[in-house]
């Protein structure tokens, strides 16, 4: 294996790929029959942009300590589901937006949904956030109840309740990565 990559993952694919984690590891994904010279090559060709993420991921985690704070390490799903629930019974009540039911999400991309029905799922890495984090998605899916896009409308019931939702919003956007990353081995 070449000394950058921390991962090879063979698959059923016809092209090679590399994907820079959030804690700045290098995945190479590769075809079942491919080459370790040409793995190696094509690291090698691709080195100047691996170094560059692979150091971009890591100024993040430097600049992210309370991130990698909150991260407990006796946090299971069970846990991440009561502290979730609570934070959402809360705000159910104060938006007075009933919901159908909660479920936990293991979406790699989503933090929560929302379905016609009120069916909410929330992506239970955000038990690892800081709590004004988490209070934004689940004000932001709780609204979907009443507004079901992303119209001005929709944007106004959120922001009666967390006036501040864009500072939240970015920061997630920004930063929500490293909730990944954390979580990664749990």
């Amino acid at each position: 294996m070449h000394p950058l990559a921390d991962k090879i993952i063979y698959s059923k694919r016809r092209t090679l790929a590399l994907e820079v984690t959030p804690d700045a590891r290098l995945i190479v994904r590769s075809p079942k029959k491919a080459d370790k010279l040409l793995i190696a090559a094509f690291i090698e060709a691709k080195k100047p942009w691996i170094l560059k993420k692979k150091q971009q991921m890591a100024r993040r985690m430097e600049e992210m300590p309370e991130v990698l704070a909150i991260a407990q390490p006796e946090m299971d799903k069970d846990k991440a589901a009561a502290v979730i629930k609570e934070r959402l019974d809360h705000y159910s009540s104060r938006m007075r937006l009933n919901y159908d039911s909660f479920r936990l999400s293991v979406a790699k991309k989503r933090w929560g949904t929302c379905s016609k029905r009120a069916d909410i799922r929330i992506n239970w890495r955000l038990a690892y956030a800081r709590e004004d984090i988490l209070d934004y998605v689940i004000v932001h899916e709780l609204s979907h109840i009443k507004e079901k896009n992303h119209s001005r409308s929709f944007w106004a019931l959120v922001a009666q309740t967390l006036p501040d939702h864009k500072v939240r919003r970015r920061w997630l956007k920004d930063h929500g990565q490293l909730l990944l990353a954390v979580s990664q081995n749990k």
